[in-house]
């Protein structure tokens, strides 16, 4: 839950450049002269979303990782008990392979689901809403043109 908290602050943070170059844009295409306080604040601002980004998402990663290390040792762990209690003669029904693949592929496999798929999916979420919400800001008409387009991608 922590590393999901994280990585809803690092995805938001993903956003926070795009709008700086945004707000950037604006005031270099303002007429009269540049605002050299406002460039230096947006590209500040880029700056900053862009660290907390991989801070707060290299943080959420890294907890999730050492979950997994964890998860793993455990399961491999009782396995091996599991295996020691075994009769002999399973052990000779039984290639090594079997095992092998039982002690260290299967559990091997669950990396993705355990270190990775929790906090990309709440980043896959975060940033578009972060990205809706900064256009309903902006401008809703803006908003709704990016929301028709979403029964195009749900029919792909």
């Amino acid at each position: 839950r922590l590393a999901m908290a994280l990585q809803i602050v690092g995805a938001a943070a993903t956003v926070v450049p795009y709008i700086a170059i945004a707000e950037l844009a604006k005031v270099l295409l303002a007429p009269g002269p540049t605002d050299e306080d406002a460039v230096r604040g947006a590209v500040l601002i880029a700056v900053l979303g862009l660290s907390v980004r991989a801070l707060f998402g290299g943080v959420a990663l890294a907890l999730t990782h050492f979950a997994d290390v964890a998860l793993q040792a455990s399961l491999r762990r009782r396995i091996v008990e599991r295996l020691g209690r075994a009769p002999l003669g399973w052990f000779t029904a039984n290639s090594s392979a079997t095992v092998r693949k039982a002690a260290q592929n299967d559990v091997h496999d669950l990396h993705h689901l355990v270190a990775h798929s929790a906090v990309e999916t709440t980043a896959a979420v975060t940033v578009p809403v972060v990205g809706l919400g900064y256009l309903f800001w902006l401008d809703w008409r803006l908003a709704l043109l990016a929301l028709a387009t979403l029964p195009l991608y749900a029919g792909a």
